[in-house]
Formats: structure tokens, sequence, C-alpha cells
């Protein structure tokens, strides 16, 4: 026995002994190009107004984007609130800027010409309850391709400069990085009402934009506040049980793809670019407006399917998908 020990060592201690003599593997370095993405620059004012965080923001090619730099400050430092419930913020408008017709989705909107795609504005209000300056510079970052801050410091020193007019705080964000960009369908305008519902003014007791009938089996549960407003409806079958949510969110929200890519990182599907996204979402039409339709599963991720189920012992949720 003693023998056969010792002879395996030896085997061993030999191989060992020839892997060492072997020359180090080359390490090769490979660069990834993405011929689609263009120098891009993204400019965010945020402005803070009783209950309400108000972004107004352009984004696009960089030069195109410098070009009406010095337009659009002019245009954000015009702004001023008033006490008007249609028109809480008002301002100057640039004369080659193009209005969009309103809309539920966001508070006001700008088409600027330009080739070889026009820039849009976007003004959107969210409710400050829940503001988190990290998540949105996070969002902004992903958005350009930029690596994201881990704190504070790093974005209040690179990308974050502030300015007050008056009483009026405005926090101006800039970033610069990489990316496609994309343009929006203008809303389209609205036949059945005169005028779109403002995002910023929708609570409970607001009319929906549409109509939907609830099935027999659902039931109504306990309504949800916090950064929109959410009707709840509790679904069971045998033992199973899940939710059905109907949110209403101030402004776009953060826009469709920027929703959906959140939406693939809870169940840890890789994020898209706008171009991908537009061909996975469904879209349908409910009459006078777009919508979207997204159904995301990734039962292969083990963390995704611990997560849910965790999630579903504490919330009654059925783990594998989210919608």
């Amino acid at each position: 026995m003693r023998f056969l020990r010792t002879s395996l060592f030896l085997v061993a201690a030999a191989l060992l002994a020839c892997a060492g003599c072997r020359p180090e593997d080359e390490i090769k370095q490979e660069v990834v190009t993405h011929e689609e993405r263009e120098p891009l620059l993204l400019r965010v004012a945020i402005l803070r107004h009783d209950d309400l965080i108000w972004f107004i923001r352009i984004d696009g090619p960089e030069s195109a984007v410098k070009e009406q730099q010095d337009t659009f400050d002019a245009f954000v430092r015009s702004s001023k609130f008033s006490d008007k419930k249609d028109s809480p913020l008002v301002w100057t408008e640039p004369k080659n800027w193009k209005k969009d017709p309103p809309s539920p989705d966001r508070y006001a909107g700008f088409r600027i010409p330009g080739k070889p795609r026009e820039l849009e504005v976007k003004v959107t209000p969210l409710s400050g309850k829940e503001f988190s300056l990290m998540k949105n510079m996070h969002r902004w970052q992903k958005q350009v391709n930029l690596p994201l801050s881990e704190d504070v410091e790093d974005y209040e020193t690179k990308y974050l400069k502030r300015e007050k007019i008056g009483d009026q705080e405005i926090q101006w964000v800039s970033m610069k990085g990489l990316g496609v960009h994309t343009v929006s369908q203008p809303p389209e305008p609205q036949s059945n009402q005169k005028q779109a519902v403002p995002a910023f003014q929708m609570n409970q007791e607001t009319r929906l934009p549409f109509k939907f009938d609830v099935p027999d089996n659902w039931k109504k549960g306990e309504p949800r506040g916090g950064m929109g407003m959410a009707d709840i409806y509790i679904v069971e079958e045998g033992k199973e049980r899940c939710e059905v949510t109907l949110t209403r969110l101030g402004g776009n929200a953060g826009g469709v793809a920027a929703n959906i890519n959140r939406w693939r990182d809870q169940v840890k599907l890789p994020e898209l670019s706008g171009q991908e996204i537009a061909k996975e979402a469904n879209t349908t039409m409910i009459p006078g407006m777009k919508s979207y339709y997204v159904d995301l599963a990734n039962p292969g991720d083990l963390r995704a399917r611990i997560a849910s189920s965790a999630s579903s012992s504490r919330k009654g949720k059925r783990p594998g998908s989210s919608k």
C-alpha cells in the first residue's frame, strides 16, 4: 500500500513538473465595436416644486444637441410655476420648436427639426415621495453606455451642476456617451376628447382614458399609492394566487424602453437596445392611444426563481413571470 501511494505521488509530481514546463497560454484581447452607436449627449434639468419632481430633457447626437443647448437652457430658465391646475408650469417657447399634441403620458413635448433625425424635448413630472437621484443617474448612464456611479461624489463631480434662479433651484445633468439615437412617435391627436388628461393630475378619482371589463373571478384588492396610483385585483385559481396591477404614473415614467429593461433585469434577462425592444414589444391599439403588451419569463435562472418564490410567499404572486 505504501508503495502504491508513493508511486501515485511521484506520477502526480511528474505531471505537475511537465505542466510547468509548457509555455504560458497566450492572453488574447478582442475589441468589440458597435458600428450603430454614435456620440450622444443627454442633458436634463431637474426642478422640484411642491410634491413633484419635474424633468426637462433633451438628448441625441452630440453635435446636434450642442447646437440647441443654449436655446434649451434658455427655455428651462424661462420656466415658472403657477397656481393654475391645468398649467402649473409655463415657459417661453422657442419659435422653431413644434409642440406635440396633448398626451396623458407627459406634461409636454416638443420636436426640433434636424437631420438625419429630429430632436425631442420632453417635460415630465413624477412624484417626489420616492424620488432617488442615484437611480435616475444610473438609468441615464445606461442609456448612453457609461459606467454606473458607485457613490454620490462620483456623479456630483462628473455630471451634476446646480443653479439657482430666484427661489428656484435647477439641477443640470449632462452626460456624454455612445448609443443609438431613437425618436418616439408623436402622440396621436385625441379624437374623442378635446384634450388629454394631464398625467400630473391623475389620481384615484381621475377617469382613465380607456375602459375595461373586470372578469367575474377577479376580486378588488386594497389600492396602493406611492410613485403612482395603483388598482389591485386578486386572481385565485386553486392554491395559486396572483395580482393584476393597474398603475398610473406621471410623465412618460422613464419611457417604454427603460421600463421593459427594468422588468427584464428583475427576471435576470440581458438589457436590449431601443431597436431590439421595438421588435420585442407587441404593439396593439386601444382606440385613440398606443399600448404595448410585454410578456417576460426566465425560468432557467435559479436566482430569479428563488427571488420570485420568496416574493410569492410574501405577496401572493405567482413565480416565474413578470408583466
